[in-house]
């Protein structure tokens, strides 16, 4: 392995990082065993530290959003999730509205998946000119695009990305975005969304309580045919 590899590897081992083995297990039609280790080794340990931190209750339940994607949302994971961690709960943003009611998907994921591409990109650029310096026609140069290559450098990509976001004024930002959010859905939200639920706006009727038992709704409903 190329030292400057050998040097990231070092550096997500010292980060923390867990590379397991991939291994084709299917259940259903996704293989949930890469997630499974990560709950086991990641995020039930950061529940149970927050736990004590914040003087808990040992039998405290805690709660995660995740978004529907099918292996989040199958019955094997959920089945092994109450069956090994019945004390996680979890709750699901609604199809196509991560990027609203998901605060890490836009203040962490994104910049980490923005930071991924573009060193993959410079390991692209940088692995042709390489290529076209001994003076091989551009028509001619090919990347190697193994599976093996892709993996080594791949850790080099991740490691870069863990740094881009490992900022404590990023994640405050993130945690005070998550706060408000459950403060306006607690006070607001609610309502409001029902509100919005309409056909359109020439009827001026919506899915709220005011609207639906509205002297306007009963006499619309009295006036329709039988």
């Amino acid at each position: 392995m190329p030292v400057i590899l050998k040097s990231r590897r070092c550096a997500s081992s010292r980060a923390g990082h867990v590379l397991p083995l991939a291994i084709i297990k299917t259940f259903g039609s996704r293989d949930i065993s890469s997630f499974a280790l990560y709950v086991d080794h990641v995020l039930a340990p950061y529940f149970r530290a927050e736990i004590e931190r914040l003087e808990l209750p040992v039998d405290q339940r805690c709660i995660w959003y995740l978004n529907v994607y099918s292996v989040h949302s199958g019955r094997p994971f959920r089945a092994w999730m109450k069956e090994t961690h019945p004390w996680i709960i979890i709750n699901y943003i609604l199809g196509g509205c991560t990027g609203i009611f998901q605060p890490c998907d836009v203040g962490i994921q994104r910049p980490l998946k923005h930071t991924v591409r573009r060193a993959a990109h410079h390991y692209k650029f940088q692995e042709t000119l390489s290529l076209l310096q001994p003076g091989v026609d551009a028509v001619n140069v090919q990347l190697d695009r193994t599976i093996g290559v892709a993996r080594d450098r791949s850790i080099e990509w991740m490691v870069r990305a863990y740094e881009a976001i490992s900022n404590v004024d990023l994640v405050k930002k993130v945690s005070e975005l998550y706060l408000e959010m459950c403060a306006r859905s607690a006070n607001q939200l609610g309502p409001q969304a029902w509100e919005h639920c309409q056909v359109d706006d020439t009827s001026g009727f919506n899915l709220s309580w005011e609207s639906l038992t509205s002297r306007e709704a009963r006499q619309a409903l009295n006036e329709l045919s039988t």
